[in-house]
C-alpha cells in the first residue's frame, strides 16, 4: 500500500489535541485516540500525542497500553508525571516513587508533582487547591 504524505500547519495540530482531550473528558476515549496517534505519528518528538494517547487508555482501563506510550515518548516533566499516574494506576509503586522522586530532583513544577503524586497520595496540594 502506498503511503500518503501531507503537512498540517502546527495551529491545525494544536486544535487536533484540544478536541482530542475535549474527546476524552467527553467519554470519546476511542475517538480521541485515533486524533492522537495522527499526532504521535505526525509530530512523535511533540507530548501531546504520547500523554493524549495516554489517557484514552486509561479512560478505557487500559493501563500498560498508557505506560507503553509513555515510555516511547520524549522523556519531559510532563510525559514522567503522566507516566507516574498510567503506573500507578497498574499498581507499580515503585517505578511511582521513582518517577516522581526524580520529578522533584528536577524540581519540577508542584502541578506537575501533583499528577505524579496522585498515584501515591503525595500531593502538593496545588491541583486541589490544598483539599487533600
Amino acid at each position: 500500500m502506498d503511503s500518503v504524505t501531507f503537512d498540517i500547519a502546527a495551529d491545525d495540530l494544536r486544535l487536533l489535541a484540544e478536541i482530542g482531550f475535549l474527546g476524552i473528558g467527553r467519554a470519546r476515549p476511542t475517538e480521541a485516540e485515533a486524533i492522537f496517534a495522527l499526532l504521535r505519528r505526525m509530530r512523535p518528538d511533540q507530548e501531546a500525542g504520547h500523554v493524549g494517547g495516554a489517557l484514552a487508555a486509561l479512560a478505557q482501563g487500559q493501563t500498560d497500553r498508557a505506560a507503553q506510550l509513555l515510555r516511547a515518548a520524549p522523556q519531559t516533566e510532563a510525559v514522567m508525571a503522566f507516566r507516574a499516574m498510567a503506573l500507578g494506576q497498574a499498581g507499580d509503586q515503585r517505578m511511582v516513587a521513582g518517577l516522581r522522586d526524580d520529578l522533584e530532583f528536577m524540581r519540577a513544577a508542584p502541578a506537575i508533582l501533583d499528577i505524579a503524586g496522585a498515584a501515591t497520595g503525595r500531593s502538593t496540594g496545588v491541583l486541589t487547591n490544598g483539599r487533600d
